[in-house]
This record gives structure tokens, sequence and C-alpha cells, in this order.
């Protein structure tokens, strides 16, 4: 047998006095193995839960957001796209218009989030693998056409194939401080049909309604303003350099985010979170790992001790 294990063990299983040191090491020994495997499982959890929320953020959002640093929207001009195509390694940009407006289905209605993009948006088909119910189709012949989360869908009860118009409401922009909501010429008021039902996650299936550009442009009145403008690179490996030279570019009065700093809140309570429990869990390892130190300690004092009165007593005999 090896010696060390057979010491050890033999520090382990003690008799008589050194039950009760044997019975706390047994206990602190437990301690650091499930401490350790409660570690290990709890942050793997948190790792996939980093990873999951990040494969969500790449279905939805664009690998780089330009948005104004101050207000809502920005002028957005065929120079200032041009511009930002001219930097080396952008493959597509897509204008977006983003805002909160009422939407009327048949009896039912709501408040979503309307989200006007550019046909840049279906060349990139991020919303393709998402769609459960009909087609991601927002323009054609003459028709605008919307793509719903199945959250809005379902408060809303739209079919799809039954060919009723989504109704759209949003306030004029009269530059008044108060709006009369008795008078429908208070409200922009246009119709689209809903051809495709999109599910990604709870948050976005319940807010967010997919429109053409132009639908939103002449709805909330832009004009040439834009909320946001996301850009799809040619090599994601080089988002970090391409990040940095656009806010070159554009300077201090815009904010270039990628994904994980879109969702900054987010991934920093996860991270945070994380941290709290390996310090919380190690704490607990730490302290189960001293007990056992201590009480082989206390098992070796003991044996040294016995050791001795056995060195005196043979003494005696002889």
């Amino acid at each position: 047998m090896n010696l060390p294990f057979f010491v050890a063990k033999r520090y382990f299983i003690a008799r008589k006095k050194t039950s009760f040191i044997s019975l706390i090491s047994w206990i602190s020994m437990l301690g650091v193995c499930v401490g350790t495997m409660a570690l290990v499982i709890v942050l793997s959890v948190f790792n996939g839960l980093e990873a999951f929320q990040k494969g969500l953020f790449r279905t939805f959002d664009a690998e780089l957001k330009i948005s104004a640093k101050k207000g809502k929207n920005f002028p957005c001009t065929p120079d200032f796209l041009a511009k930002l195509q001219a930097v080396d390694g952008v493959s597509t940009i897509t204008q977006v218009i983003q805002e909160s407006a009422l939407i009327r289905y048949k009896e039912a209605q709501m408040v979503v989030t309307l989200k006007g993009v550019d046909d840049n948006f279906l060349k990139q088909q991020r919303l393709k693998s998402s769609i459960i119910d009909g087609e991601l189709k927002l323009g054609g012949q003459g028709i605008s056409y919307a793509v719903v989360g199945s959250g809005v869908a379902f408060t809303l009860g739209i079919d799809v194939d039954a060919f009723y118009p989504l109704e759209t409401w949003y306030p004029r922009n009269n530059h008044s401080k108060t709006i009369d909501f008795n008078s429908t010429d208070a409200f922009n008021r246009l119709n689209l049909l809903p051809t495709g039902i999109f599910a990604i996650e709870q948050e976005y299936d319940n807010n967010f309604v997919f429109v053409p550009l132009s639908f939103a442009q002449e709805l909330f009145e832009y004009d040439n303003k834009r909320t946001s403008l996301e850009i799809q690179v040619k090599d994601p490996k080089q988002i970090p350099q391409i990040q940095n030279e656009i806010q070159d570019l554009l300077g201090e009065n815009f904010v270039v985010q990628n994904q994980d700093e879109q969702h900054a809140s987010l991934l920093r309570a996860i991270k945070i979170e994380k941290l709290f429990v390996f310090l919380t869990l190690s704490f607990i390892i730490g302290i189960a790992s001293f007990n056992i130190f201590f009480s082989l300690s206390m098992l070796a004092i003991e044996k040294n001790q016995m050791s001795k009165r056995f060195v005196l007593w043979a003494h005696r005999e002889v």
C-alpha cells in the first residue's frame, strides 16, 4: 500500500479519543467536496447564461450601432452614409427609426416599439431563423407589411393569413405641449398588413414590431432624421478596429456600440452575480479547508503524545 495514503487513512480513521476529531475532519472534507462541486456547477450555469444572452443579442442586434450622444435622433444625409460606407471593413448600413406607438388590431390595442428599417435589414436575414409564422417581408407592390413579435401577436390576436389591417397611431408633430385625445386630427394614422411573426426572447417578442423605413418616416414625421444606424461588418474579428475608426470619424457627438455594449447593464448584472456567488462559495470552501488543516494538526499532536507515552512505557518495561 502507498505509504502517504496509508498514513492519511490512519489519521482519518482514528479510534477512541480521536474519534471526535476524525468526525470533524470528515465533515470538513465533505464541505470542501460539496462547496467545490457547487462552485463549478453555479459558475458553469452563469457562463452558459451569459453565452445564451449574447446568442440572443446576435440574432436581434447589429454588430455595431451608431446613435446620437444627446437626443434621440440625428440628421442622416447621403454624404453622411457615404462617409461611413467608405470605412474599410463595413459591409452594410441599415437605417433605423425606432419609436413607441399605439397599434390596433380589430378590437384590441397596445403600445409597442415600432422599428422602421430599410431593405438592408432584410439582406442581413437576422430574423429569418426566428420567423415562426408567415414570412419575413416588409414591402412590395406599394403595400407596407409588418413583422410582429409573438407576444404582440398573442395579445392582439393577429392572424397573418386573415389580411386584416394593423392600425398605427402616433401624435402629430404640432409643437404643442398638449394633445387633444378626442380629436382624430391630433394623430397620424396609417395602416399596414401583418405578414410574419417572430419569436426570439420575451423582451423582444412582447414589444417589437418591424415596419418599412418609409412607413415609419411618414408616421413619425422624421424626414431625413434617424434614431440609429446599424452596421454589419465583413469580418467579425475586425469589429473593435472598425468601431474605433468610426468613433474617430464621427467624433464625440455620436456613440458607437458593439453588441455587448448595447446591453452593458444586463451583462454587468450577470457578472456581478457571478462574482458574489464565487466569493461566497470560495469563503465556504476556505473555512472547510481550514477545518481540515486544524483537524489534521490536532490528530498529529495527539499521535505524537501517544508515541511519547509508548516510548516511556517501553523504557519502563526494559
